[in-house]
């Protein structure tokens, strides 16, 4: 937790819950990575999103994709949700959520396929060509619950519920 961050235990205790709550209702989110190209700039993309079992982002990527050429030459990304269908996105809840992105393999990710397919209906077709699931595992989120309603909540507050 950030020591600039002063927002009270119980007030961190329910953005978390908001910030549960916001993911499960999103279904895209915008990606930010560390570009390659041009080197070192912020690089924004909108991606298909769903959830892994304890609630952590998952993103479903094309390895053509900037975004997933940016990943493999450095994980740290930030995935922004938004409330759904907002008319003004400012005045809704909203999150930037940190971490490190990492693709899943194996049994994890049969089951993020599963997560992304039950959130998107044409998940199946991008799965059959060159996309793959990758999990963030989130260090920090940055809560916006509307005007003058924020603070700084740890992806163990997040995830750990």
């Amino acid at each position: 937790m950030s020591t600039e961050d002063q927002t009270e235990p119980t007030q961190r205790e329910a953005h978390a819950a908001e910030v549960r709550a916001l993911m499960q209702r999103c279904r895209f989110g915008v990606l930010s990575t560390l570009s390659t190209r041009p080197a070192g700039f912020p690089y924004g993309s909108v991606v298909p999103i769903s959830q892994a079992g304890d609630g952590a982002p998952l993103i479903l990527v094309s390895a053509l994709a900037q975004h997933t050429k940016n990943l493999l030459a450095d994980p740290r990304v930030c995935l922004l949700v938004m409330e759904p269908g907002a008319e003004d996105p400012r005045e809704e809840p909203r999150a930037a959520i940190a971490g490190r992105a990492v693709e899943l393999d194996g049994e994890a990710a049969a089951f993020g396929e599963a997560a992304i397919e039950a959130r998107h209906d044409d998940a199946s077709f991008y799965l059959s060509l060159d996309f793959s699931v990758w999990r963030i595992d989130v260090e920090e989120v940055r809560y916006i619950g509307g005007f003058g309603q924020a603070g700084w909540v740890s992806g163990a507050e997040v995830l750990g519920a």
